[in-house]
């Protein structure tokens, strides 16, 4: 009698093992088979970089590649002069001087370019409503080398930088069918060049170009996939409750 009982019981157990194998695979097909274009998560900047030249004169190359978990995204284009860098503060530092800011804020017709993201290519930086625009803000710092001791010296610093929650990036008013804007999100490292000032008689740092790489990022997993996953879980638990 012992060990029918035993057998009822271990056949029970297998009965419900299966139960909740084919509640959290029903959730898993599920959460393939929504549409997901419509997602919200942000973009994020796996790849790329921002090209700052010695020059105040010359815009800064842009190429950013990144993706929101389904549709891919990347920016060509160039920061105007007209922009805010942090790095042109130190243009030359001052002699108390401790860091290097790696701030930019561009946005507007201050970032003209391209934008691709998933099937929908549009130009952005202009003035006209058929064109979108970009807004990119981060923020950064590198720290200083102690004073050059010559008027000939050199000294490359790198310093950790990131997009603020402020940056995105929104389609054309008008002029074709494209696709919502969405936020953007990213970071990586800035390598900066300076050289010996001898403007003031005693040699300070001055920035002399810059170059910034993003580094790759997980993307944030989508709300959909949170929402079914988390469904799965939940009908797992109840099941297992119940058969208790």
């Amino acid at each position: 009698m012992g060990r029918a009982s035993s057998i009822a019981d271990w056949r029970g157990a297998m009965k419900e093992s299966l139960r909740c194998l084919l509640v959290f695979f029903a959730a898993a097909i599920l959460g393939i088979a929504v549409p997901r274009v419509t997602s919200a998560d942000p973009v994020t900047i796996t790849s790329g970089f921002i090209s700052v030249p010695p020059s105040s004169v010359l815009s800064s190359p842009i190429q950013v590649e990144g993706t929101d978990g389904v549709r891919s995204f990347s920016l060509i284009g160039s920061i105007s002069t007209a922009s805010s860098m942090g790095l042109r503060s130190c243009d030359p530092c001052l002699p108390t001087a401790t860091t290097i800011s790696l701030a930019i804020n561009s946005n507007g017709v201050d970032l003209p370019g391209m934008v691709t993201y998933g099937n929908d290519s549009y130009s952005v930086g202009g003035l006209a409503d058929t064109l979108g625009s970009v807004v990119l803000e981060l923020t950064g710092f590198a720290l200083l080398p102690p004073g050059p001791s010559t008027i000939n010296a050199l000294a490359t610093v790198t310093g950790p930088f990131e997009l603020l929650a402020n940056s995105h990036f929104t389609p054309p008013i008008s002029g074709g069918t494209f696709g919502p804007g969405n936020a953007l999100r990213g970071s990586g490292t800035a390598t900066v060049s300076l050289f010996a000032d001898p403007g003031s008689g005693v040699p300070v740092w001055a920035f002399r170009s810059a170059l910034y790489h993003f580094s790759n990022q997980a993307p944030i997993p989508e709300p959909a996939s949170f929402v079914l996953l988390a469904s799965g879980l939940v009908g797992v638990a109840l099941r297992r409750r119940r058969g208790r």
